[in-house]
């Protein structure tokens, strides 16, 4: 059974609803009984997972976990120390998702293909310079919108001119595991766009690092 719910109020009614106050770290209130919602954002930190500030896509981690047990017949195991349901803080839960992935190498591969096949969705849909461009849109029409009601303040400059571009060295980090242009090979399409771009935005490259320039 799944209930699902939205809003801005701390969920105390679930208390009843489970005839428990404390849940486990990876979600499960005892054998098989699994609670999800999002915490409190306690720490900007809270922005360091593998998913950045995508909650639904850390969910998404955690439901890779519920198929995989309920495919292999296991049940879900409580695992980390009990948090209260609705006191529950981001900074705990990055912290065991760290502690978690690196004791299962298993759930590290799955969460690195998860988030580069976010990462290639992101890139199916646009490019970095196609990004900052719908960006910056976004940016005049807003500026437009407080001009409209104060014409004499003058017009903000659109902040991002250019970071893109002065970010592009890092898509050429072997060190990557995820994000550069090498791990975005897997689409052909993807991967021959992202070189394209780099292509222009890099300066050519020396003798000694010519093995590292895109192709």
């Amino acid at each position: 059974m799944i209930v699902k719910c939205t809003g801005f109020e701390k969920n105390h009614a679930i208390k009843d609803i489970l005839g428990e106050s404390r849940t486990y770290e990876n979600g499960v209130v005892r054998q098989n009984t699994m609670y999800i919602a999002e915490a409190i954002l306690d720490n900007i930190m809270g922005y360091k997972t593998p998913f950045g500030s995508s909650y639904v896509e850390a969910v998404k981690l955690q439901l890779q976990a519920i198929r995989d047990a309920v495919k292999e017949d296991r049940a879900l195991m409580l695992d980390g120390e009990r948090v209260a349901m609705s006191d529950s803080l981001v900074s705990k839960a990055v912290d065991y998702m760290a502690a978690d992935l690196t004791k299962n190498p298993e759930r590290q591969l799955t969460a690195q293909k998860h988030v580069l096949e976010r990462t290639l969705n992101y890139h199916r849909r646009f490019g970095p310079a196609d990004f900052v461009a719908e960006n910056k849109a976004e940016w005049l029409r807003l500026v437009q919108l407080f001009k409209d009601r104060n014409p004499s303040v003058p017009d903000p400059p659109y902040p991002f001119e250019g970071m893109i571009e002065s970010l592009a060295q890092e898509w050429t980090n072997p060190s990557l595991p995820v994000g550069n242009l090498l791990s975005l090979q897997g689409d052909a399409e993807v991967y021959r766009n992202l070189a394209s771009w780099l292509r222009r935005c890099l300066p050519p490259p020396s003798e000694s690092s010519s093995s590292n320039a895109p192709n």
